[in-house]
């Protein structure tokens, strides 16, 4: 395998996750090896600088403490305390520092089914058009075989005593820009997120990313770590489709479109979140349940408005606890589940005069006036904090904004569902009274 030289013209781009589990040793740095940083002329000094912030909660107090995998003080593992201020930090070549090129370096579940289904996979990446560069909570961004040293450090970790300064914190809009730039520089077309967690999702916002097309992957039946072994065996299997041409793989285009890749049914959307069949992490399952129990009568709305508003409901408690947060985004969420809630009632010719045609709509029939006015009141209330959230300049959405939207959505839906529940009691009278 020819690692140090780029074989041919990359026209995609693979981001994947690095692993917990690494393969311990090495050998001294070898120079003269493929690096990212030096193909990011202006942002890989950034990198580098995000990679010693990094380290130094490695090794110092108050350092970088885990809860989420129970992996405690990381200033507590041996590995963090060997690595060495080696040159991907920007220093000279250490002879007690070793090295392995990351692909053989991580050793999880992800690597390990690679490995079983497609053991020349790596020679068959050196000579591909296809780009694999990982992501790291220590290196951040670090192509397919360069090398790196043992670390353990993981995206969701955070500085002990301030659980707001998170992995994610420290690299800021680092790792964006350096994808930006990466794609931009080599002529990347097309840039397949495949990342496993949105934890490593959220290091980045790849809307930003300009010159190629952006796929985010998507399980129908599996989220999360879970889907690892089964990412594995696409990608060893499939990898040819991930090139330009006929079978590539593309973006779905309705609900229902899965690729028939085996052993997982595998989909691609252009937006996070646009797919509602898709399976997301957390326990959906639990928050729609959880939903029920405070209003059972939320599950007479249509489908796909019950479905945004889990969603929706599921991005708002995962970030409701932190204060620096882009919380137009999920402004925007919540709007939109009003918003087709209110699509659901009108027919399309008519959805421009909401407060009109509510009143005419046979769909609206069991609601009163009163209540017509309250709704459209409500949707009034959410459209004047969408276009800060959406444009957030130079007024950025705060948390108070957004529970207000919260609010606003579930008060308009729980009137919805009551009435829905109303209705629906009403025809089942006259159907008995006809009967």
């Amino acid at each position: 395998m020819p690692p140090n030289n780029e074989t041919s013209a990359k026209c995609s781009l693979l981001l994947l996750s690095c692993s917990r589990d690494k393969e311990p040793g090495g050998a001294p740095f070898v120079s003269g090896r493929r690096t990212i940083t030096g193909r990011l002329p202006e942002s890989g000094a950034d990198l580098v600088k995000g990679r010693n912030r990094i380290l130094r909660h490695l090794k110092e107090p108050p350092g970088l403490y885990n809860a989420d995998q129970a992996g405690g003080s990381r200033i507590e593992r041996l590995c963090n305390q060997r690595l060495c201020l080696g040159p991907e930090f920007g220093h000279a070549v250490l002879q007690e520092a070793r090295y392995l090129p990351a692909y053989q370096r991580y050793s999880g579940r992800f690597f390990t089914r690679l490995k079983t289904d497609a053991p020349d996979f790596w020679d068959t990446v050196a000579h591909s058009p296809v780009e694999i560069v990982f992501v790291s909570g220590l290196y951040g961004l670090v192509l397919w075989d360069e090398l790196i040293q043992q670390y353990d450090c993981h995206v969701r970790d955070f500085v002990r005593d301030d659980r707001e300064r998170t992995v994610p914190v420290l690299w800021g809009h680092t790792l964006t820009r350096s994808v930006c730039e990466f794609v931009r520089t080599r002529g990347i077309r097309h840039v397949y997120d495949l990342l496993s967690e949105e934890a490593y999702q959220d290091l980045f916002e790849l809307e930003k990313v300009q010159g190629a097309k952006i796929y985010h992957r998507i399980f129908r039946d599996n989220a999360g770590p879970d889907i690892l072994p089964g990412l594995a065996a696409i990608v060893a299997r499939q990898f040819s489709r991930f090139c330009e041409g006929p079978r590539q793989f593309r973006n779905q285009k309705r609900e229902g479109d899965w690729e028939t890749a085996d052993p997982a049914a595998l989909g691609f959307e252009r937006r996070r979140g646009d797919s509602l069949d898709a399976r997301r992490e957390g326990d959906l399952g639990k928050i729609r349940d959880e939903l029920l129990a405070e209003n059972s009568d939320l599950e007479r709305l249509p489908a796909h408005v019950f479905d945004r508003l889990v969603l929706a409901e599921y991005s708002w408690r995962s970030v409701v606890d932190l204060y620096r947060f882009d919380f137009g985004a999920l402004i925007v969420s919540f709007s939109k589940v009003a918003e087709e809630y209110l699509q659901s009632l009108l027919p399309p010719a008519e959805r421009g005069k909401v407060g009109r045609e509510l009143q005419k709509s046979a769909r609206t029939k069991h609601l009163q006036e009163r209540d017509i006015r309250e709704v459209c009141d409500t949707f009034e209330s959410l459209l004047k904090l969408r276009p800060a959230a959406a444009h957030p300049k130079p007024h950025h959405p705060t948390r108070d904004d957004l529970s207000e939207a919260r609010h606003l959505t579930r008060e308009m839906l729980d009137l919805g569902a009551l009435h829905a529940k109303s209705q629906a009691k009403r025809d089942a009278g006259r159907r008995s009274w006809d009967g």
